[in-house]
């Protein structure tokens, strides 16, 4: 301090200054970093939730196509000349990629409150492709009753209704999400640019 005392005014402020410089600079850096990975820890974010809002329109796309192919086989009664069963094949095989995508997503801590809603529509999606191919045996059977035909058909669009209603709890959840970080990370950044304004 005493080394200090015996400097011109001049280089006190000088020194004042170069001090101040120094701990902006080290505010700042520190500041930028924290953005920086506050930045990046929201945009992957952003992704997965983006992305579990794709599956779950790419499924309930999926889920719907299958009804349509189904009831349509059922009800023409072309059950000999209908390809209904490639066509489940194919489309029971996209939406287990997607629920194999969706057990991932629902493996991370973000997303762990979504294992069951997940676990559900796998057991419902295996279970439209059993109850519609059954539906269309049913149709195509000459000695069946009118009344196994309708309940046939209300149960198919029950289970299909219900995972509908489950993919949509998987986007909800994600633009809630989505919503509550982004306003979350906009708080982030006004703390950021306080604290640097301060500094300086």
């Amino acid at each position: 301090m005493k080394a200090i005392e015996h400097l011109s005014i001049k280089i006190k402020i000088q020194f004042i200054v170069a001090i101040g410089l120094v701990a902006l600079s080290v505010v700042s850096i520190i500041g930028f970093n924290a953005f920086d990975a506050s930045k990046n820890s929201f945009n992957g974010f952003k992704a997965k939730q983006l992305h579990l809002i794709s599956i779950s329109n790419e499924m309930s796309e999926s889920i719907a196509a299958l009804q349509n192919i189904f009831l349509t086989s059922a009800s023409s009664q072309l059950k000999l000349e209908s390809d209904y069963k490639a066509k489940n094949e194919k489309i029971q095989n996209d939406l287990k990629n997607h629920i194999v995508e969706l057990e991932k997503l629902s493996s991370y801590e973000e997303f762990a409150e979504l294992k069951n809603i997940v676990k559900n529509i796998s057991l419902r999606v295996r279970a439209l492709s059993t109850i519609g191919l059954g539906m269309v045996e049913e149709f195509t059977d000459e000695g069946a009753e009118l009344e196994d035909k309708i309940y046939a058909i209300s149960s198919y669009n029950s289970v299909a209704i219900k995972t509908k209603e489950e993919l949509n709890l998987l986007s909800d959840f994600s633009k809630k999400s989505l919503n509550d970080n982004i306003e979350s990370f906009g708080e982030k950044l006004s703390n950021y640019e306080y604290q640097i304004i301060f500094t300086a």
